[in-house]
């Protein structure tokens, strides 16, 4: 169910944000779960869900988090499972450390026919481009 989700872009927000604190992030699994109508109503069985959910998502970044829970929001009609908001973090982990190592490519340098001419000249195939642009 998580590769469906993937083509789903949010907007571009550095992911230099520390890991959410235990209660943001315990209130964050409260209200995905809530909007699903999907939390218990026993409050014990609350603690003990939240406190699960907490334990498998605590390591990651907040923004990543953040990402994952809303796009799960705006995409999907059911709760999710702990393994699918996971798994939607580490990709928009990954899609950020995409973005950040990606080399951005140089710039290309247009240059007249003019200069063309005068390169094919220098390379010893000034008669071939002659050629080649009479045939064009």
């Amino acid at each position: 169910m998580a590769l469906s989700l993937l083509p789903y872009e949010m907007p571009k927000v550095p992911m230099t944000a520390p890991k959410p604190s235990p209660q943001k992030l315990a209130a964050r699994i409260m209200a995905i779960l809530q909007c699903f109508q999907a939390l218990p109503a026993d409050p014990d069985l609350v603690r003990l869900v939240v406190a699960e959910w907490r334990d498998a998502l605590e390591n990651l970044p907040d923004e990543a988090l953040h990402r994952a829970f809303s796009q799960w929001r705006d995409t999907q009609k059911w709760a999710p499972k702990i393994s699918e908001i996971k798994a939607l973090a580490r990709h928009h982990i990954a899609q950020e450390l995409r973005a950040a190592t990606t080399e951005p490519e140089p710039e290309k340098e247009v240059i007249s026919a003019e200069r063309m001419r005068e390169i094919a000249n220098e390379m010893g195939m000034g008669e071939w481009f002659r050629e080649w642009g009479e045939s064009q």
